[in-house]
């Protein structure tokens, strides 16, 4: 079994359940990104806000070409 891959305020040796964008994630790290990604898209959070997703965005293949690191302003 894998390891979640999330590194948001440490590193998370809990067992990866799910993915997200090809990532292992356990369950409490899947849901808060799927919670982050909700609420940025229904405009009620910043793209910077989304610290869970950010903190695996480097992961995510297709996310690295826009590596300028994915840090938007919006």
């Amino acid at each position: 079994m894998e390891e979640c891959r999330c590194h948001h305020g440490h590193h998370c040796h809990s067992v990866a359940t799910h993915t997200w964008a090809l990532v292992p994630l356990c369950q409490e790290h899947f849901e808060t990104v799927k919670k982050e990604t909700e609420l940025y898209y229904k405009k009620r959070i910043a793209y910077a806000a989304r610290l869970t997703y950010l903190s695996i965005i480097h992961l995510i293949p297709w996310s690295r070409k826009e590596w300028g690191y994915a840090i938007r302003r919006d």
